[in-house]
């Protein structure tokens, strides 16, 4: 005998009408389940069918972690070829995108990786945001991808934090 079985992942992208900004990705694959939000640090170009590695390596530890689904936003949300060039990639649109993310959320996993240490405008940036979410009283929702030593914050595709996720 053979049993089929089928299953599907609802995905909802939220863009500008011009197509410069993503400013999230929704996958949700069990609409029973809670969510989370991932913030990493920019979009990147996939579409419906085709996937990243960064959003296959958040929906299988997503998955593992036992929520139905993910908010994928990120502190910039301009789609640009050099990723160098921080200093005005976002808006008060992503802003709103992301706290609306967050409050649909039981977590909001901060997953950023090194450039905070590496780039002064990305450092303010996300001190910009975080200040945002405790405004609007979401901070105790706030998680950071880490490992098993919790020191660092990584990005989904860092080594370290690839198979399994740990939330400090």
């Amino acid at each position: 005998m053979v049993k089929e079985s089928k299953t599907a992942i609802d995905v909802t992208y939220l863009e500008s009408d011009d197509g410069k900004h993503r400013y999230a990705t929704k996958r949700v694959w069990d609409a029973e389940s809670p969510l989370v939000t991932v913030l990493t640090l920019y979009p990147t170009n996939y579409n419906y069918v085709e996937n990243d590695l960064t959003n296959f390596l958040i929906t299988s530890n997503v998955y593992k972690l036992g929520y139905g689904g993910y908010h994928s936003v990120n502190l910039f949300s301009e789609k640009l070829v050099d990723k160098k060039k921080y200093k005005y990639m976002s808006d008060d649109v992503n802003d709103e995108i992301i706290v609306n993310s967050a409050k649909d959320s039981e977590l909001i996993i901060l997953a950023y990786g090194s450039m905070p240490k590496k780039s002064k405008r990305v450092r303010e940036r996300l001190d910009e945001l975080v200040d945002l979410l405790k405004q609007k009283k979401l901070e105790k929702k706030i998680r950071t991808l880490s490992d098993e030593e919790k020191i660092n914050c990584y990005h989904p595709l860092a080594v370290k934090a690839r198979k399994h996720w740990v939330l400090m």
